[in-house]
């Protein structure tokens, strides 16, 4: 199934295509055997599959029967990309560890996500509760506070009680923070930026929001990006915005992240984006601080 009449020596990437069959590439697709010998990996080893708004998923490659297959991480690809029977899939691949991918469906027209709405990313209009904590009785506007329902927190326990007067405290011990702030980022490029996360609520567990204030030092936000943790493991997640309070938060793929690293009430969270050259977040690197033990 490769691209016929090219050579180990053509510098033209190699490309092979694959039709899409449910029942036998699910959980993982088989590589063409005749385009082996193209490949310059030696498995077990990982490759990463970027699909043509630039998302990309890292994925093993594997010898299985004698041929190479696309493995762990193949199915959270499939899945993501809804893949179905009959779908047509081109794979070029750059002669190291990436693989472009271009989907056609079953019409024949290449397959591509709803064509996302303009919406601003970096200029986000403030609720009114966070506006009229800028706003002091001589009209002087001043720099924005945390909102309650993001808390920024370098140390401590994550209270269950009193959650509701937090904000009233970081405003009290205002000149306080802004000494220990530096102390969040000392160690962070500083092209990228992170907060943190106490998990006090159900809500927080379900939907974790960005910080308006980490947007509006111009990170850009794609609609979707790939969580990290400690040890390299990813997992790729849609950012959802509502168009109410334009707010932007994790969508699909939170939850399986949140099972996996037992994320619970009680549990706090370090993220930091991974940042480019156009300050395009691509990626969050995720620290789990603290967290319940199951009983």
């Amino acid at each position: 199934m490769e691209n016929p009449g090219l050579s180990c020596g053509d510098k033209t990437p190699q490309e092979f295509f694959k039709v899409f069959l449910t029942r036998r590439g699910s959980t993982q697709l088989q590589i063409p055997r005749s385009f082996t010998k193209f490949f310059t990996g030696i498995p077990p080893c990982k490759v990463v599959l970027v699909e043509q708004d630039g998302k990309h998923w890292d994925v093993k490659v594997e010898i299985i029967e004698g041929g190479l297959v696309f493995k762990s991480g193949w199915q959270e690809f499939a899945k993501e990309k809804k893949l179905e029977d009959c779908d047509f899939l081109v794979f070029e691949y750059d002669g190291k560890t990436t693989f472009n991918v271009k989907i056609f469906g079953k019409t024949g027209c290449r397959k591509v996500a709803a064509p996302p709405k303009v919406v601003p990313i970096v200029n986000l209009e403030e609720d009114s509760d966070e506006h009229s904590n800028e706003i002091q009785n001589n009209g002087v506007r001043k720099r924005p506070l945390p909102s309650s329902k993001t808390n920024v927190k370098s140390e401590g326990a994550c209270p269950f009680k009193g959650a509701q007067h937090r904000s009233k405290r970081i405003k009290e011990g205002k000149d306080k923070m802004n000494d220990e702030k530096p102390g969040l980022t000392k160690h962070v490029p500083l092209e990228n930026g992170h907060f943190q996360i106490c998990f006090d609520s159900e809500y927080k567990l379900k939907r974790v929001e960005f910080p308006r204030k980490m947007l509006k030092m111009n990170i850009k936000l794609l609609r979707s990006i790939t969580l990290r943790d400690e040890n390299g493991k990813s997992w790729p997640v849609t950012v959802n915005f509502t168009l109410d309070y334009h707010r932007r938060y994790l969508g699909s793929g939170w939850m399986a992240f949140r099972e996996s690293k037992n994320i619970q009430l009680g549990s706090r969270c370090d993220f930091q984006f991974v940042v480019d050259k156009a300050n395009v977040a691509r990626e969050l690197l995720v620290r789990v601080l603290s967290k319940i033990k199951n009983k």
